[in-house]
């Protein structure tokens, strides 16, 4: 067997992947946000508004000022263009509001639909809320594969979901009930937060289940480098180019986020999409963890003779 290389040699690799990760990590985090515009972002229109599409909006043509603020709070469009003003929701993305009423003519009036909480003017609260659980969930998972390692799927599964729960019950009781950040049926956040961190701690389980210690960087670039800034919760997915905007609607934090602002922000609307999401991904952790236990318990079997 072949000697360990020399310490010099790999004091030099060990240094060059921690370079090479930071670079690629930042880079993840700032290449699709940095500048954000329209693709694909979804306004209702009553009237003219020339060369909207061919500006990265998607035009949804309405015929007055009420189907324009069903078609708002109903989560269908971010804003709308009428003849006489500007329709905006700060409480679906600030900086999107920000953007079209920067759009609109200096005549026309701006009507915020749906604001922000008064305690959270730039809407800051959502993505500090959610990105804590994204890192969380993953751990769950990774204490899990430490300290649980003979539980048996069905074990993994009650854990991760009395784990998902007890901890969404505490983190919304201070966010929502203790510091006032985040508006919304407490129980429906709760539902939401622990729908999310049990898809993020099941799918990472299986991916560590059935990968080991690749499972774990697999992971952590999944959700973390890739899905916390596709996620576009500072902003909207329909600001950041292609493939950000269409990858944040599939990845766990994306759809955490969407449902979140859902029933913290619209009584739920748009919330099914995001919750769906959710469970598919639930459904992949625990395929996964399934067949690594089948391979694993398949191996010695299948290398014995019959």
């Amino acid at each position: 067997m072949p000697g360990r290389p020399p310490l010099r040699q790999r004091f030099v690799r060990a240094v060059l992947v921690a370079v090479a990760l930071q670079v690629v990590y930042v880079t993840l985090f700032v290449l699709p946000g940095h500048d954000p515009r329209p693709n694909g972002l979804p306004v209702a229109v009553a009237g003219a508004l020339p060369g909207a599409e061919a500006n990265g909006f998607e035009v949804v043509r309405v015929p007055d000022e009420a189907a324009a603020r069903r078609a708002i709070l109903d989560r269908e469009v971010y804003g709308a263009f009428l003849p006489d003003r500007v329709l905006v929701s700060s409480a679906a993305s600030v900086p999107v509001a920000q953007l079209l009423r920067s759009l609109g003519r200096e005549t026309e009036r701006v009507v915020d639909v749906r604001p922000t909480d008064p305690d959270d003017p730039r809407g800051t609260t959502l993505n500090l809320f959610v990105l804590p659980l994204i890192v969380t969930g993953i751990l769950v998972a990774l204490v899990a594969a430490g300290l649980l390692p003979d539980a048996g799927l069905r074990g993994r599964v009650l854990g991760a979901a009395l784990a998902a729960l007890l901890g969404s019950l505490a983190t919304v009781g201070v966010v929502h009930g203790a510091i006032g950040a985040l508006p919304g049926s407490f129980p429906a956040l709760v539902g939401v937060a622990t729908l999310g961190v049990l898809a993020l701690t099941l799918s990472a389980g299986g991916l560590i289940a059935l990968l080991g210690q690749g499972g774990v960087a697999l992971a952590f670039i999944l959700f973390l480098v890739l899905g916390s800034p596709a996620s576009g919760l500072a902003g909207a997915p329909e600001l950041l180019p292609t493939p950000w905007a269409e990858l944040g609607h599939l990845l766990p934090p994306g759809a955490m986020g969407t449902a979140i602002r859902g029933v913290a922000y619209f009584d739920g609307a748009g919330a099914l999409d995001g919750c769906l999401v959710l469970v598919a991904w639930c459904l992949i952790g625990v395929a996964l963890s399934a067949a690594a236990r089948g391979r694993r318990a398949g191996g010695p079997a299948a290398a014995a003779p019959a």
